[in-house]
């Protein structure tokens, strides 16, 4: 048990996992509040906070960071993800001010945040994707081999990333990924070959400080829009050869980086071949499904490591795992919805990581994510029949949110039979379907489901 006191700069459900298992293990628990966040429960997860005005951005200062940290005498700092978790002068700063960053060094934040270093480091050890040599600002177009994906250098959450299918497209897309890049803290573009009709996965990393190293098994993030994960599950699905193959070239490549902590190394998968995709050096968002089968807590992983005391890493996994991100948009067009939740009940009998409550108001100065539901079974088939159920009976009144398009995949062949890929919401028109879904949302259900195919949707009968 520590007597520590930590500071979490950060928001919402990631504050609240943290808080979680730092007070489990006897830490004192220090953070921020935004004005508008005060009404949001994971302010009573803390000890004492700092309330900040949005306007501020102190979540993306790292002098106030380490001013507040300091102020409430935390001896260690977990950015969480987002905002300030990938940002290597925070933890240089933490390391001058004798602060635990619980995270890599700055050396190794530099390499991954850098998203062309990062590759050609890794190419050394992994099949990368193919790049498009971008020089001097200019491109020879004679060289690109469309399409093609425009991806800032820095960036992260699907953000700086576009799609270009043609030269006359090619400009409009550099322009705003760069523009979206510099949020960051960077201007620069990478060109990549972009692969169809492949699945996103990603491999959870731990390596100490001690030499202590596993690959705490795959996730399968193919569900996206616009390149933002919104389905993921564990495992993922690649044959165990290529799995242990791949788990050998990332411990040589985490020694020779002499990186240690908590990871997620990502690769595109087309059926053969893994392709190095990033590293991202902090705790993911859908680390939630990798605890589920591996019946591990991750924060507890990554503060041990920064207590360096022997960690408890399991060698097996049991059992499937699927989070559904609800997120406060529209189903159609993912425009952001705004206002207040008159009703939110999540559904029983799974776990729910989540940042608003019924009654609470969306902040409009934050990412919209509203929760997170996670589901377990014994098998693939059995998690995604416990989700279908688990989404039928989530309520949600005043304001829209993607609950329809997160039934309309669970409840699609292609996803059933795992023959989805990272276009699949692109390839058709769902509005149909997606409003067939939002009318069936206000029946009651019973425990009692069965699945019967009809062309690429199922449709579900209810015992109602």
């Amino acid at each position: 048990m520590s007597s520590e006191r930590i500071f979490i700069p950060n928001r919402g459900e990631i504050t609240k996992r943290i808080a979680r298992t730092a007070k489990k293990m006897g830490f004192k628990v220090y953070g921020l509040v935004a004005k508008g966040d005060l009404e949001l429960d994971y302010k009573d997860y803390l000890d004492d906070y700092f309330v900040h005005d949005e306007k501020d951005q102190v979540l993306l200062s790292v002098s106030a960071v380490i001013d507040l940290a300091k102020k409430f005498g935390c001896k260690f700092i977990h950015p969480g993800y987002g905002f300030l978790s990938e940002n290597p002068q925070l933890s240089k700063l933490c390391r001058e001010n004798r602060i635990h960053f619980v995270g890599p060094n700055p050396r190794c934040l530099s390499l991954c945040g850098d998203k062309k270093k990062c590759k050609n480091f890794a190419r050394k050890f992994l099949t990368t994707v193919p790049s498009i040599p971008v020089k001097r600002k200019t491109l020879n177009l004679n060289k690109i081999n469309f399409p093609v994906l425009v991806k800032a250098t820095y960036g992260g959450g699907g953000r700086g990333i576009r799609i270009v299918h043609d030269v006359d497209d090619l400009d409009r897309a550099v322009r705003e990924s760069i523009l979206e890049s510099k949020f960051f803290g960077g201007g620069e573009i990478l060109l990549e070959k972009y692969l169809q009709g492949v699945k996103h996965i990603e491999f959870q990393v731990v390596r100490s400080s001690k030499g202590e190293f596993a690959v705490l098994g795959t996730r399968d993030c193919t569900i996206q829009r616009r390149h933002q994960k919104i389905i993921e599950e564990a495992p993922g699905c690649i044959p165990e050869s290529l799995y242990k193959h791949t788990c050998n070239k990332i411990q040589e490549m985490f020694e020779k980086m002499g990186y240690v902590g908590v990871a997620t190394v990502e690769f595109l998968y087309d059926g053969e071949s893994l392709f190095f995709l990033e590293v991202n050096p902090r705790i993911q968002v859908e680390h939630t499904v990798t605890e589920e089968i591996f019946e591990i807590d991750i924060v507890e992983t990554q503060l041990l490591i920064s207590l360096k005391e022997k960690l408890k890493l399991p060698k097996e996994s049991k059992g499937h795992s699927i989070q559904l991100r609800l997120n406060a948009e529209n189903s159609l067009d993912f425009s952001p919805s705004f206002g207040r939740l008159i009703e939110l009940k999540y559904p029983d009998d799974c776990r729910v990581d989540y940042t608003y409550s019924e009654g609470n108001k969306i902040n409009e100065n934050y990412d919209n994510l509203i929760g997170k539901i996670i589901i377990k079974g014994a098998s693939r088939e059995e998690a995604i029949k416990k989700a279908i159920l688990a989404c039928f009976s989530l309520r949600v009144k005043g304001i829209e949110t993607n609950q329809s398009l997160l039934l309309r995949v669970l409840t699609s062949r292609k996803f059933i039979e795992n023959r989805h890929a990272t276009d699949f919401l692109d390839k058709f028109d769902h509005a149909t379907i997606v409003n067939r879904i939002n009318k069936s949302l206000s029946v009651d259900l019973d425990k009692t489901i069965s699945i019967v195919h009809r062309e690429d949707i199922i449709e579900i009968d209810l015992k109602v």
